[in-house]
């Protein structure tokens, strides 16, 4: 883990590379109240014909009105530990105001090896999905297809989520485990044709 304090100075910073955002700690409340954020950005760059850096894209990575937030010195603003980012850049910054920002290696993500159940027939009741793997904690999330779903911890090798047939055609859809932006392979489930009598 690595820590540094930032100030206004920094704005437009690389703060770190291929790591995670860990925490954020207000150090010094600004000394002055108006329309000004910390911002910290995740910002992809490539080489221009004179190989020097220039910017691709510009992600919001976190985002916060601190001058109307209730807090004060060595108040926590921050402290999932979720976010990975390939370069950490600090675009704004209230003035007056100083910040602790951890920062860390990426984790390995969470390993998905079963589903249990892994098929259903569309329209079926609702059911439990227990997923099965290595790695699991408390903030593992179930990412079935496109949508995150309500995740109930188990153990390290196991979380579980309510699946609806009810809401899916026949079709095929990939299963994942992550926490924040770290995700495990898909596992398929599939959903059959109803059998008609």
């Amino acid at each position: 883990m690595t820590t540094v304090t930032v100030d206004e100075t920094m704005v437009g910073q690389i703060l770190a590379s291929d790591e995670m955002l860990i925490s954020v700690t207000l150090k010094t409340a600004p000394t002055q109240y108006g329309n000004d954020y910390l911002s910290l950005t995740d910002n992809y760059y490539v080489k221009d014909e004179q190989n020097n850096d220039v910017l691709a894209q510009e992600l919001g990575l976190y985002h916060l009105h601190v001058c109307t937030t209730p807090v004060g010195p060595d108040s926590v603003l921050f402290s999932k530990g979720k976010y990975r980012f390939a370069n950490l850049v600090v675009k704004s910054i209230p003035p007056g105001c100083t910040l602790e920002v951890e920062t860390g290696p990426i984790p390995a993500p969470p390993v998905l090896t079963s589903l249990s159940p892994d098929t259903a027939v569309s329209g079926d009741p609702d059911f439990t999905l227990s997923c099965i793997g290595t790695g699991f904690d408390p903030s593992t999330v179930i990412r079935f297809g496109d949508f995150d779903e309500p995740t109930t911890f188990v153990s390290d090798t196991e979380v579980t989520t309510i699946v609806k047939p009810s809401l899916f055609a026949p079709a095929t859809v990939p299963v994942y485990t992550h926490e924040g932006s770290v995700y495990s392979s898909p596992i398929d489930f599939t959903f059959t044709e109803p059998v008609v009598p």
